[in-house]
């Protein structure tokens, strides 16, 4: 009887290893096309930004960049947080095998998505004269009436990615979100440079450009089984709609509500730089945030994936995998992303430089804001952990601590110390949210980073990297061959100071192999189809 119990007990053990490693898997293989589509995306976008910021100059690129940040005001508030909240809910009920509640749910998305999106758009179309006397800037009027519009599409196509998300069809979302609307506005502001560069025609190409890509996205949601689903139900749409609304909502509008929060913590600097200074600070300071905004890409990428596999774990009842699997994504996206942090950091004004000789006054700023991205890094997928947890009410609370001390700062740093200040003041609001979230998470759900060979190679990493990089800069090659040998150099020491310190373990080793050994089948099989 004993030994009966005891092959059961091995038996369990197997399967929970197993379904651990398809988590993992299915997590690598959701990083691998985040990444993929994140450094498209990246790549693609800060060429787009390049030749914007060049062509239009300083002055009017921050007229458009404060007017882009003006439509992500308003999509984040036509979306009432439906877009995290669609793929939970979706995750959770494949967990538990409930078609009915996920057709349910997708209804409900829909149903609610489209007249919000339809009253935004229409209210901002309005108020766009208000908006640009209020910073006056008498341009931004215009800009603002064309591409309010691109509010709806952008809803719409907002629910569909989450829905392929939510059935872990990473692929499909990254090809759609990022590779084909990243290459369309990219073509978009190509034919620009034939047609002529201005602020309205550059509106006119966002607008086309956000019609086209959800186009394409409803074309796939329609191909696509998981589209299907909608019609498997018994029960009429309206009734769907009226069962599932308040829970969905219920847990969406706190994420709304955070997301709001997360906006002013991290863009009450733009704005209230055009406030109190003027549309070329306002130019500067987007060139340094679009510059730093390249470093995080691995993590962004990995929390597309890491939410839905947490909460079909956490739906199950499985909390033994969560931990293992925080240390790890937390693990290689620090170690990956702080060898882009300290690139951009040492050679900051190399990259300015692309922009144009305008820019270059930036340095400082962009050094500023690489320290909040390394904080962000440093401490791992927290808020994304806490949404999955259910958390959504907490993650407010401390969004509400960041951003309130964000316009603070911002509204004190800003006369005094200019652009600069602003910086500041995101490093300190980051910082804040940051030790909040994750102090919450060691202490009560017992989830942290923080272990001593982490910390030891946190230590180490920073040290060494910064030596390295500034002998090379200052005294073997500065520039782009400077960059390029200390992105190499470092990233060697890295992974040596990984294997000394004994972190890369069985199953990153056998994470690892199966990469390698999935590499060398999609190579085989592309030289037989060559």
């Amino acid at each position: 009887m004993g030994e009966f119990h005891h092959d059961q007990r091995k038996e369990k053990s197997s399967r929970t290893q197993e379904l651990s490693l398809a988590d993992e898997i299915s997590t690598l293989r959701g990083t691998f096309y985040g990444v993929a589509g994140t450094l498209t995306a990246l790549g693609i976008g800060f060429l787009a930004n390049l030749i914007l910021a060049r062509n239009l100059g300083a002055e009017a690129y921050g007229v458009w960049s404060l007017a882009l940040l003006t439509m992500v005001f308003a999509n984040m508030i036509s979306s009432m947080g439906l877009r995290q909240g669609v793929s939970r809910f979706i995750g959770k009920y494949r967990g538990s095998d409930a078609k009915e509640k996920i057709s349910s749910i997708i209804r409900t998305s829909i149903s609610l998505i489209l007249p919000a999106c339809l009253l935004i758009s229409t209210i901002f179309f309005i108020i766009s004269p208000q908006i640009a006397h209020f910073f006056d800037i008498p341009s931004l009027s215009g800009v603002l009436r064309i591409i309010s519009w691109s509010i709806i599409p952008s809803g719409i196509l907002g629910i569909v990615i989450s829905i392929f998300k939510g059935y872990e069809n990473i692929r499909l979302a990254e090809v759609i979100d990022k590779f084909i609307r990243s290459s369309l506005w990219l073509g978009s502001i190509g034919i620009l440079l034939a047609v002529g560069f201005n602020l309205r025609n550059v509106s006119i190409a966002y607008l086309i450009m956000n019609l086209s890509v959800t186009g394409i996205a409803i074309l796939f949601f329609i191909r696509d089984t998981s589209s299907r689903v909608i019609l498997r139900t018994s029960q009429p749409w309206i009734g769907s709609v009226s069962k599932f609304s308040r829970p969905l909502l219920a847990f969406s509008i706190p994420l709304l509500f955070s997301g709001f929060l997360n906006y002013i913590k991290s863009q009450t600097d733009t704005f209230m730089i055009a406030y109190f200074l003027t549309a070329r600070e306002v130019g500067v300071y987007t060139v340094a945030f679009r510059i730093a905004s390249l470093s995080p890409f691995f993590l962004n990428a990995v929390i597309s994936i890491f939410m839905p596999v947490i909460s079909k774990n956490l739906s199950k009842g499985d909390y033994s995998q969560v931990n293992d699997l925080y240390i790890r994504v937390t693990k290689w996206s620090f170690t990956l992303t702080l060898v882009i942090i300290l690139t951009l950091f040492i050679f900051s004004n190399f990259f300015l430089g692309w922009f144009g000789e305008e820019y270059l006054g930036a340095s400082a700023v962009l050094k500023l804001l690489l320290i909040t991205y390394l904080v962000h890094t440093l401490t791992g997928p927290n808020g994304a952990t806490n949404i999955a947890l259910g958390d959504t009410k907490f993650v407010a609370s401390y969004t509400l601590i960041g951003a309130s001390s964000n316009v603070a700062l911002n509204w004190f740093l800003i006369p005094i110390y200019g652009v600069e200040g602003a910086a500041l003041a995101s490093v300190v609001s980051v910082f804040l949210m940051n030790t909040i979230a994750s102090a919450k998470l060691h202490i009560i759900n017992k989830i942290t980073p923080f272990r001593r060979k982490y910390n030891y190679f946190v230590g180490f990493s920073l040290s060494l990297g910064m030596g390295i990089g500034v002998f090379i800069k200052h005294f073997v090659v500065s520039g782009g061959e400077g960059a390029m040998l200390f992105l190499v150099i470092f990233l060697f020491f890295e992974i040596f100071m990984l294997k000394k310190l004994n972190f890369i373990d069985e199953k990153d080793r056998a994470l690892l192999e199966r990469i390698r050994i999935k590499g060398v089948m999609i190579l085989k099989n592309s030289m037989k189809i060559a």
